[in-house]
């Protein structure tokens, strides 16, 4: 079940640039789309290119009952207060979730079987192939809760337990599972190594967000800069209000570079706030913005549609992520797409990534964002010596490396589950 809402930032590029990469397949195999109700009319496009698509769950008395109670805690106050009171109540478990424990959902496995799948895939952890009981491939993007706990969004409020749940158990069942480089195989293996046998962890490099290139043929009729009124230059963050994203040590810095170099460098953020987390980091900026005086140099666009992304990276002067989180991450190739700089953490997994084809700066360091920044902006030398590497990066694996991976890891799939039955309970 693919993420199909564009708020889903990473993961959602992800699976349109797997969903995409499906098609190309030769010969191209039969396609199911199974997607959450409320996500149907956004699969349309992909029945368009190809996709059959279908519900995820069978419409039964029960499959309603559970989504009334999903948005009553999801979305309500009263809610979202009951998970955090029966959260402190029972205490937090502090080691791994037991492996298999994982209710199975016969309506669901007889569904999923009534269309005949060999197997499913999951461009985001999922346990509704562990629940349906069919094979499937999964694809773990980064097992921050395990190294950065300290970050809320992968800790607070029950999310490490939920976490380990759906990691720990995700994988145990998978058939295969999919990882964006030898770091995060490295990390799977060793977090979950009692789970899955090494050669079931299988490398899938991103690619840049296949629908930033099909918008990068022409710039929109209206100048972007006009669109949201922005500065002739300036450097894009494209990252959601996160709180490992980093944005108020980058605030932080524009300050230093301001009182120290006498230079103003113009940051244009965009994102959803759409939790209260992601809600409070937005305001935090905004408020060490004012404390700082750089008010003038932070420009919040909000969440961009993604027409409108293509424009954006290839007017500004350099892409900024400084991040706690990896190990690889798409904004990097979609700044070298379009032939911009790139300043990035220097980080395991990340410094794999980009070797010297970007700046790398301690993302703990205020000073030193600060001066990779400057650098960014000013130094015209490593400016173009970076545009260059990037290229040659990027041009390293491309589309036609990335279908013929995954191509390679589907017809493994295909084998591996020839003559396995499929729960028809």
């Amino acid at each position: 079940m693919p993420v199909l809402d564009g708020s889903g930032g990473g993961i959602y590029q992800y699976s349109a640039t797997m969903l995409d990469g499906l098609l190309s397949i030769v010969p191209r195999p039969e396609l199911i789309l199974f997607a959450d109700r409320r996500l149907l009319p956004k699969a349309e496009v992909w029945r368009a290119r190809g996709y059959q698509v279908a519900p995820l769950w069978p419409r039964t008395l029960r499959s309603r009952l559970r989504a009334g109670v999903h948005k009553a805690i999801q979305f309500t106050p009263i809610g979202r207060t009951a998970v955090r009171f029966l959260r402190a109540a029972t205490g937090r478990r502090t080691g791994p979730a037991p492996m298999g424990q994982v209710a199975m959902q016969p309506a669901l496995a007889r569904w999923i079987a009534s269309f005949g799948v060999d197997f499913l895939v999951f461009p985001a952890p999922s346990l509704t192939g562990a629940q349906s009981g069919v094979p499937y491939l999964m694809a773990v993007h980064d097992l921050q809760h395990r190294i950065h706990p300290e970050f809320p969004e992968v800790s607070a409020d029950g999310e490490w337990e939920s976490r380990e749940h759906l990691f720990g158990n995700g994988i145990s069942h998978a058939l295969t599972v999919l990882v964006d480089s030898e770091v995060g195989r490295e990390d799977v293996l060793d977090f979950y190594g009692e789970a899955i046998v090494a050669d079931s962890v299988q490398i899938l490099p991103f690619l840049p967000a296949v629908y930033l290139e099909a918008n990068a043929a022409g710039p929109p009729p209206t100048p972007i800069r006009e669109i949201f009124s922005l500065p002739e230059h300036f450097l894009f963050f494209p990252a959601q209000f996160w709180p490992h994203k980093n944005h108020v040590r980058v605030v932080r810095a524009l300050a230093r570079i301001r009182a120290q170099d006498n230079v103003d460098v113009h940051v244009v953020m965009c994102g959803s706030a759409a939790d209260p987390l992601r809600a409070s980091v937005l305001d935090e900026i905004q408020r060490t913005a004012a404390e700082e005086g750089v008010t003038d140099l932070i420009h919040l666009l909000g969440y961009v549609e993604d027409g409108l992304m293509a424009p954006l990276y290839s007017a500004s002067r350099g892409v900024l992520l400084p991040t706690f989180f990896g190990p690889t991450n798409i904004p990097v190739l979609e700044g070298w797409t379009f032939g911009v700089p790139v300043l990035t953490s220097d980080l395991r997994g990340i410094r794999e990534q980009c070797g010297d084809a970007a700046i790398l700066v301690d993302p703990s360091s205020v000073g030193a964002i600060a001066d990779g920044i400057f650098a960014l902006w000013s130094d015209e030398p490593l400016r173009e010596r970076l545009i260059a590497l990037g290229s040659s990066r990027l041009a390293l694996y491309g589309r036609e490396q990335y279908i013929g991976r995954l191509s390679s890891i589907v017809a493994d799939a295909a084998r591996r589950t020839r003559g396995v039955e499929l729960p028809t309970r």
